[in-house]
Parts: C-alpha cells; structure tokens; sequence
C-alpha cells in the first residue's frame, strides 16, 4: 500500500516494525478525520449552505491536503497532512 512506502521513505532508519505502525497511524488518521469532520464539520456547512457548496469545498480541501501529504517530508508532516 501507499501508506507502508509513504512511511519508509520518509526515514531510512526504521525497524520494519516502525513502519509497519507508522503506516498504521497514516492510514488510520485518514478515518479518523473522517469520522471526525463527517459528522460534526460537513453536516453542519452543508445544513446551514447547502450540499453542492460542501461537496465542492471538501473535494478542493482533499485534493489540496493530498498535495501536501504527497510532498510531506517528515512523518509529522504527513500525518498532518493526512
């Protein structure tokens, strides 16, 4: 997966045991930001401006987050990012 290649070239000196749990923790935090903004974020913004205006403001936000996660650096950052 892209997450396991994303965390090992991010640092050359990880046991495979550290990237398997940093690819765990990247590709977890992408749930759970959804879970988080599904609900308490995007449902309110699309009840009080409507759907099409939230659809095309997250899809922005995505594609823009997902630059930033492909250009990441630091583990950090791409968690971040993530």
């Amino acid at each position: 997966p892209p997450s396991s290649s994303s965390s090992s070239s991010l640092s050359l000196t990880l046991t495979k045991e550290q990237v398997g749990v940093r690819a765990g923790a990247l590709a977890s935090s992408f749930m759970w930001g959804r879970l988080v903004t599904s609900y308490w974020v995007w449902g309110r913004i699309a009840d009080k401006y409507g759907r099409v205006l939230t659809l095309q403001v997250s899809l922005i936000l995505s594609c823009l987050c997902s630059l930033g996660f492909g250009f990441a650096t630091t583990f950090e950052s791409a968690l971040a990012w993530r």
